[in-house]
């Protein structure tokens, strides 16, 4: 009995030595919360059914509209994935606050690309309302002078063997994206990319804008967006396609639109 009643002293000590660290929340040692959210296809912007969801054990899987819930997670910062047969998966991490719901946790899952074609995906949050895709495209392998500029009134060619042999798969103007430029032919000259604050309120350095660059059936770039820049200014410069296929970083907020 003295030995039990001991170990009972023990733990008592110990639960309040806890709360006092924890500032009286002792619940926060094991709080969970949950994440809700979309899995889109980056080429349509169109939902996509049956696409598993997960963190750690945790996994769900998306409805016709494309939406999910993850509950019971805890507390923290967890890494979140979403993935389905014939996509690439794509991982982020995401803050859950105990007791709270984390929304609009969205996914642009690229399909899966013949070898050597490249696609870039833009994603941001709800601000600015619309940002837009520009890719500067040369005349020719043998020439780098502008020969196609690709955005959301001049989107290419869907046709890979018909110049610029890339097109804008998909053009949002209502907050979050995807917009996609799917490049089917590299030409052995240099390409510049970039994004545009078309229209709405915030600035680019707060629209949590986030790039990533495929080559047929793997991620090699992923870009967040600067969280410092000078007002109004309203292009973001990302990387350059070298001629060798190689990718220079540029990652920087300016007042001028790139040129070729």
């Amino acid at each position: 009995m003295k030995r039990l009643y001991l170990k009972l002293l023990i733990l008592s000590v110990l639960m309040i030595f806890a709360m006092g660290q924890l500032g009286g929340c002792l619940s926060c040692i094991t709080e969970t919360g949950s994440i809700s959210g979309e899995v889109v296809d980056a080429t349509t912007g169109l939902p996509i059914s049956g696409a598993t969801v997960r963190t750690g054990g945790i996994s769900t899987t998306t409805g016709a509209d494309g939406k999910y819930r993850l509950q019971n997670v805890p507390a923290g910062v967890q890494n979140v994935t979403a993935e389905k047969s014939g996509y690439i998966s794509e991982s982020q991490p995401v803050l859950v606050v105990g007791g709270q719901e984390t929304t609009n946790v969205r996914f642009a899952l690229s399909p899966i690309m013949p070898t050597g074609q490249w696609r870039i995906v833009l994603t941001w949050g709800q601000n600015p309302q619309d940002l837009d895709s520009h890719l500067l495209v040369p005349k020719s392998d043998t020439d780098g002078t502008l020969g196609f500029h690709i955005f959301y009134a001049n989107k290419g060619s869907q046709d890979p063997d018909t110049y610029p042999h890339a097109y804008l798969d998909v053009d949002d103007t209502t907050s979050y994206g995807p917009e996609t430029i799917t490049i089917f032919r590299r030409l052995t000259q240099k390409y510049k990319y970039y994004v545009h604050h078309y229209y709405g309120s915030s600035d680019l350095a707060h629209s949590s804008a986030v790039v990533k660059v495929y080559i047929g059936n793997q991620l090699v770039k992923t870009y967040n967006v600067p969280t410092q820049q000078t007002s109004g200014y309203r292009y973001w410069y990302v990387f350059d396609i070298n001629a060798d296929g190689t990718i220079t970083d540029r990652n920087v907020i300016q007042s001028s639109e790139p040129t070729l």
